[in-house]
């Protein structure tokens, strides 16, 4: 009837060094933890009984939340959007270059990475470029469309699942 910490897990330190800043987490169909690493733009896989980190897998800039849609197929929403190209306005976000308005030195993109499993193998395969700064995600019935909440432009993006792509941004 009671609750008591167990053992932490650790997330491995991102490459800009510190500390990994997770954010969203949640447990794959075959019962593995997937943490967002914010200063790590990464998605991590943790074996949930031990803890042990059996997967990095790279996405875009500040990555906050995620979402299983099949045991083959993740989506990452990335407030900070893709890595900034060298001919882009840019700032630093915990060191990663990222995309900016040069007027406000906000990021000027929002993105969702699309995760998928081949042959035991996780890689990113897409970015669907969103509203700016996007957060929550939440799928339909079915899975057949993933909506996002992109809180800097107050817009939800719905995702056509099968396509990968937006379908329709309402304010």
């Amino acid at each position: 009837g009671s609750y008591a910490w167990a053992k932490p897990f650790a997330l491995k330190t991102p490459e800009v060094g510190g500390v990994a800043h997770p954010a969203g987490m949640a447990l794959s169909p075959d019962g593995d933890l997937w943490v967002t690493s914010t200063r790590g733009n990464s998605v991590q896989c943790l074996d949930a009984e031990s803890g042990m980190v059996k997967h990095i897998i790279p996405v875009g800039v500040a990555p906050f939340t995620l979402w299983f849609a099949r045991p083959d197929r993740i989506y990452v929403s990335n407030w900070g959007g893709d890595p900034a190209e060298p001919k882009d306005p840019q700032a630093p976000s915990s060191k990663t270059p990222t995309r900016v308005d040069p007027k406000t030195g906000v990021a000027d993109q929002g993105t969702v990475s699309v995760l998928e499993r081949s042959g035991g193998i996780w890689k990113k395969a897409k970015s669907i470029r969103v509203g700016l700064h996007p957060s929550g995600l939440a799928g339909s019935r079915g899975t057949k469309f993933l909506y996002v909440a992109n809180a800097n432009t107050d817009t939800v993006s719905g995702i056509d699942t099968a396509r990968d792509q937006v379908a329709e941004t309402t304010s």
